[in-house]
């Protein structure tokens, strides 16, 4: 009990450091040791996607959670690039781009840096952060449907029964 209770402090504590470091440099400056190389966070709408390539490529062996997170937030973003939304969507969005690239950047320099004993449990922090990101876009992506469901049924001529 008491190894698990150290290890979990450890990876907290990494955690910590490694967000403050992502803190301090800023998003969109270089993030060195970000799985493997310096990385520049692109300033375009590619960023998320961007982070989620960053976090397969540290994660391998999570890669069916990691696609399955990515879908919903691939297409909430696709679904703000093609048209106007809502502020409450579209701070979602911005919500979505600020965080996920920052995330990743701090998980996977937490990843290449932890003992081998704890990555795996880095590795399965980062699956679930992603996961938490996706249930808030696949959430609005439902709330979307069910408005766009419900303006259809308002538009639709009543037919009086026969």
């Amino acid at each position: 009990m008491l190894p698990l209770m150290l290890a979990s402090f450890l990876m907290f504590v990494l955690l910590r450091l490694a967000v403050k470091a992502v803190q301090a440099n800023g998003i969109g400056k270089s993030l060195q040791g970000s799985c493997g190389s310096a990385r520049q966070i692109p300033a375009g709408g590619h960023e998320v996607e961007d982070a989620f390539g960053r976090a397969l490529a540290c994660c391998p062996e999570d890669a069916t959670p990691l696609l399955e997170a990515r879908s919903p937030c691939a297409l909430l973003l696709a679904r703000a690039a093609s048209g106007d939304l809502d502020a409450m969507t579209d701070q979602i969005v911005e919500h979505l781009r600020s965080h996920i690239p920052a995330l990743v950047a701090a998980h996977c320099a937490v990843i290449e840096r932890a003992p081998p004993e704890l990555r795996r449990l880095a590795m399965a922090d980062l699956v679930e952060d992603l996961r938490g990101m996706a249930a808030i876009a696949q959430g609005r992506l439902d709330f979307l449907a069910a408005r766009r469901s419900e303006m259809r049924r308002s538009s639709m001529p009543c037919v009086a029964a026969a």
